[in-house]
């Protein structure tokens, strides 16, 4: 009887995106960035504005504020600026496919 041993022969690309699937963020699925890993954390001002408790509110703020600091001293310790900005542009715009395109042609994308 002969063992199938073809994991061996897997190329580095798909054992890499094999083990980084646990790294996946189950939020994009279904999405153009399922099976990407997630690097940015965005909250909506307006659903934080009209769903999260005052009392809540002011706990995280003060919370976010504190982690912020640690962030931007790190920064400008790392040569960086303090913080960045950043366009975001969810997933489900009708023009998503073209803002990607011009990610990939710029080494934007994946």
């Amino acid at each position: 009887m002969t063992m199938n041993d073809n994991y061996r022969h897997v190329n580095q690309e798909v054992k890499n995106m094999l083990l980084s699937w646990e790294k996946r963020e189950p939020a994009f699925d279904g999405t153009i960035k399922e099976g990407f890993e997630r690097r940015f954390t965005v909250l909506n001002e307006r659903d934080f504005q009209k769903y999260v408790p005052d009392e809540l509110k002011i706990e995280f703020m003060n919370t976010f504020n504190k982690v912020a600091e640690h962030i931007e001293k790190g920064r400008i310790n790392d040569g960086k600026r303090p913080f960045n900005n950043y366009i975001v542009i969810n997933l489900d715009e009708t023009y998503i496919d073209e803002v990607v395109e011009i990610m990939k042609r710029n080494g934007h994308w994946g």
